[in-house]
């Protein structure tokens, strides 16, 4: 996989600072080196007269104006040299001087030049970061991207990926313009991959592709595929790995991309490299040798291009496929070669390959005794190389810890004296607003009580006239029901005159439905709830009179009641009762005829689309035959239909020699389905 690389889109101000101060070596020598520091101790410590001296002298070195200066910023002995440069520091910090970045920057070009990508450089880099309020983004911008570049080569990977996001932002902030800045999830991707999170990989690298979809960067957009494919690779999923690969390809070969800036042997080199990877896709398992003029092309371009790091690679590939081939002297010859290049071109990764191949390859060979050796040798420097890089990390963490450690301690004190002159203002504010407080209070005191006894006043008005329509509304209730059961007591003497059978039927059924609104008008007479009533006790109420009003001697009839506790209003309690009226009094007149015992049952329950399910059925004689011709000039059930409609509901019914059952439907609440 190539690297991200940013160094030809970034700044060179660090190694533009690294030539400059290594290529000024004084010639004045030790003496002249004295003079200078012996002229600083004689000023007083900590003084403004010894730290503007100080400064001229970092200052006269950047603008190389004297050689005193070149050699006091050049020295070998950072020890001597450092005391200055943190007292100025803590001078600057102190007095809160605009000079603090300038020394820190001196101070990280300090440590970078003589602790050379070393872990002190991280350190101290990380610990300016952490006051990073006091720098400039200029230097944030270097220390940043010099951390990126330090912490893959250390195997820090985690903070390499907390910190290439900070990079690519303090870019932004800059305005910094250019091609460089489409390559943050690239750059991502390179620290996920390293750090075998190869899932995490994909994702940032097809979002660098969908970065560079409107570009002419056909060779880098290649490269992106390239590294999915190889991330693929490594998740063992080869269709998608050369699905990629040959995007990877096709992109490369497009005539557009012969126009960008590359050289031409590293452009042929890649796509050599990209015909490898599918190769090695394609034939590792059945047919290695078919790689090896593959990887022979990328070494010929190579020493071309005298990469020999990568060539020493190349060998070390052409050794490990004849090993699996099992041409053990082919493979001795290739591993000799890369060890030869390593030797003068050193890479750590090339050399404990190359060992561990050649371990391998003796073995294979029966050399036990040099493959043994050679494999103990690895395993020595491996753990050393991991122990040491371990050491690295852990002094790191350990360094950052005890420097976020005092930040935090420099933090809290500062924030308890902040807090404390935050709580004085808070209790001078609250005393102030207290007796404002009293204040105000005393003065609309008067005007609250006063204010309060109208409302009063007013309250006991409406309560008033609200009791008032309250005995008002019962009264009406009352007359009502007294007038319906005048009207009820009218027609069952009309009934009682007339000797027509017909007519004392019409009125008795008058009565009943009469009769059914009067007891509604009852219970809201008598309930506190002027508009609701409880259907369970309104059913048994009604059916209790229906049942008085047709009881005889000679024939016993008994009901069951199964009607839930619910409240429902007016509009919903009429109908509900003459459709009970009706069908009850059809069960009394003709359900049980010519028969001594009968029973029948009301019961009403909510179905679960919350509408309301009225049931009643009696084991009576059931309905007649031609009881459709009836129901077309029959009062009652064309009666028992539209108050079915009144409620929005639907009517339906069985018949049989063992009973009929009557099953309406209606729904809970009129309002919603109006």
């Amino acid at each position: 996989m190539l690297k991200p690389c940013l160094s030809r889109f970034v700044t060179f101000k660090i190694i533009i600072t690294l030539i400059y101060m290594s290529c000024y070596v004084t010639s004045f020598g030790q003496e002249n080196y004295s003079a200078a520091l012996s002229k600083i101790d004689q000023l007083e410590p900590n003084s403004e007269k010894r730290y503007k001296a100080l400064l001229d002298i970092y200052k006269s070195s950047e603008s190389r104006k004297t050689p005193v200066a070149t050699f006091f910023l050049n020295d070998k002995l950072p020890k001597r040299i450092l005391p200055y440069l943190e007292e100025s520091i803590t001078y600057a910090s102190k007095n809160k001087l605009k000079d603090i970045s300038f020394l820190l920057e001196i101070k990280f070009t300090q440590y970078f030049h003589y602790y050379f990508r070393k872990k002190e450089s991280i350190i101290v880099a990380n610990s300016i970061l952490d006051g990073a309020d006091t720098i400039t983004p200029e230097l944030r911008h270097i220390l940043l991207y010099y951390l990126t570049t330090q912490y893959p080569e250390m195997g820090m990977y985690s903070e390499y990926l907390t910190n290439i996001p900070k990079l690519y932002e303090i870019r932004k902030q800059l305005n910094i313009e250019d091609d460089g800045n489409l390559n943050v999830h690239s750059d991502i991707a390179f620290g996920y991959f390293e750090n075998k999170q190869y899932k995490e990989a994909i994702k940032q690298w097809e979002m660098a592709f969908e970065d560079l979809k409107d570009t002419d960067r056909h060779i880098f957009k290649s490269s992106v595929n390239n590294n999915i494919g190889q991330a693929f690779y490594k998740l063992h999923q080869k269709d998608s790995a050369l699905f990629y690969y040959e995007k990877a390809i096709s992109l490369l070969s497009d005539k557009k991309s012969e126009v960008e800036d590359w050289d031409d042997v590293y452009r042929a080199f890649f796509e050599a490299n990209i015909e490898t990877n599918i190769a090695r896709l394609k034939y590792l398992e059945l047919a290695p040798k078919n790689i090896i003029p593959y990887i022979e092309k990328e070494i010929e371009l190579q020493l071309r291009s005298n990469d020999s790091v990568y060539v020493s690679n190349r060998y070390n590939s052409m050794g490990e496929l004849y090993l699996i081939i099992g041409d053990y002297a082919q493979a001795n010859t290739y591993l000799k070669k890369a060890e030869y290049k390593i030797a003068k071109y050193y890479s750590e990764s090339n050399y404990l390959k190359n060992v561990s191949l050649q371990s391998q390859n003796y073995l294979a060979m029966g050399d036990l005794d040099t493959g043994i050796r050679l494999k103990n040798k690895f395993e020595r420097i491996t753990d050393s190389i991991v122990s040491e890089k371990n050491n690295k990390k852990t002094e790191i963490a350990l360094a950052l810890y005890k420097t976020e450690a005092k930040d935090r301690e420099l933090i809290e004190q500062q924030l308890l004296l902040k807090i404390a002159k935050e709580e004085r203002l808070i209790l001078l504010f609250l005393f102030s607003f207290l007796i404002v407080i009293v204040i105000v209070i005393v003065f609309f005191n008067g005007k609250i009580r006063n204010k309060n006894k109208l409302i009063n006043a007013q309250k006991g008005a409406l309560n008033t006239s609200l009791h008032q329509k309250e005995l008002l509304l019962k009264e009406v209730h009352h007359r009502v029901k007294n007038n319906l059961q005048i009207i009820s007591g009218l027609l069952n003497k009309q009934r009682n005159m007339s000797e027509n059978v017909e007519v004392q039927k019409i009125m008795s059924q008058g009565k009943d439905r009469i009769q059914s609104m009067a007891i509604i008008h009852q219970l809201l007479y008598e309930n506190d709830s002027l508009d609701e009533i409880d259907l369970q006790f309104y059913t048994k109420t009604l059916i209790r009179s229906i049942s008085s009003s047709y009881y005889t001697k000679d024939k016993t009839i008994t009901y069951t009641i199964k009607v839930l506790t619910v409240l429902v209003n007016v509009d919903i309690a009429v109908p509900y009762g003459l459709i009970i009226t009706e069908l009850v009094t059809n069960i009394y007149k003709y359900a049980f005829k010519d028969r001594l015992r009968g029973n029948f049952l009301v019961s009403l329950h909510l179905l679960d689309n919350d509408q309301f399910e009225l049931i009643i059925e009696d084991d009576g004689v059931g309905l007649p035959e031609n009881f459709n011709a009836i129901t077309k000039t029959s009062l009652g059930y064309s009666l028992i239909k539209g108050l079915t409609w009144q409620l929005n509901g639907t009517l339906d019914y069985t018949s049989s020699k063992s009973g009929t059952k009557v099953f309406i439907t209606f729904s809970k609440n009129l309002k919603e389905t109006e």
